[in-house]
């Protein structure tokens, strides 16, 4: 059990540094970026807006970054204290037990000094009551010996939890069922810009558009009631920010979004409605 608690830390550090590279590398590409796009004299003010969300919710990752690294040193914490604990019962319950061997060798002792002085009266009474006195200090190490027993799976137990619950949340996160099928993606909107640098403005678009579908700040949903007087959650129509890539790009690049799980090609509205949903249940 303490060397899958101590895999199973390692394993979470080595993500949590995989998480730390990532987010640096996405830094330094994100500035790359933007000192590229600043020399395109024709980049609107849309496109730099875009860009400035890119970088907010890097910063935002960054910070939640952060906040998983402090949990995880609590983590790694509590888990050696637990250690530190069930280290000790165990070695009180060993104490216990080998005095209680001892006291059980020491009636087995007296049982045949009585054999031999049973004849002798003056002492047959001491030796009786001393028999009695280490039969009942016996009985109340088996006593001791089953409480410590109980401890001893309580305390496992309790570790055994704590190592599943945090071994839990270290692996829930956002995951994105609904993703865009860039390759079409670009395909589309490229046919909208012209020029030389058409490609790298599409590919960029895409890049912002895949950040819009992941942003838990965005929230292009209302809800409604049916005629049956059920509740459900759709996709606003009147989104700007989904209403201006329709407008901008048609319903082609608004319908783009691909379902892995299912294997076929869904509604931007389905793949936003399923994030959604994730993100409330984790809320929950």
């Amino acid at each position: 059990m303490e060397k899958n608690a101590r895999d199973q830390l390692e394993k979470m550090l080595k993500n949590q540094e995989t998480s730390k590279l990532y987010i640096e590398a996405r830094r330094k590409e994100l500035e790359l970026r933007e000192k590229e796009l600043m020399e395109w004299e024709a980049f609107n003010d849309n496109q730099r807006q875009d860009l400035l969300l890119l970088k907010q919710m890097n910063e935002r990752a960054a910070e939640e970054q952060k906040r998983y690294d402090e949990s995880l040193l609590k983590l790694a914490e509590e888990q050696k204290k637990a250690k530190e604990t069930l280290h000790q019962k165990n070695m009180d319950f060993l104490l216990k037990l080998n005095l209680k061997h001892a006291l059980e060798l020491d009636i087995e002792h007296l049982t045949g000094a009585k054999n031999v002085t049973e004849q002798m009266g003056d002492d047959q009474e001491s030796l009786n009551e001393k028999k009695e006195d280490l039969e009942a200090l016996n009985q109340a190490l088996v006593v001791d010996e089953q409480r410590a027993n109980v401890e001893l799976t309580d305390a496992r137990k309790e570790l055994i939890d704590l190592i599943k619950e945090h071994s839990f949340r270290a692996s829930i996160g956002v995951k994105r069922m609904g993703e865009l099928d860039s390759t079409r993606f670009r395909e589309i909107t490229k046919s909208k810009f012209l020029g030389t640098d058409a490609d790298l403005k599409a590919t960029q678009l895409c890049s912002v558009w895949e950040h819009h579908l992941v942003d838990p700040n965005w929230h292009p949903f209302k809800d409604v009631t049916r005629e049956n007087g059920s509740k459900e959650i759709i996709i606003d129509d009147s989104d700007e920010r989904l209403n201006r890539l329709k407008h901008e790009f048609g319903q082609a690049a608004y319908d783009l979004l691909w379902n892995y799980k299912l294997g076929r090609k869904a509604t931007l509205n389905e793949g936003i409605t399923f994030a959604l949903q994730k993100l409330k249940n984790e809320d929950q």
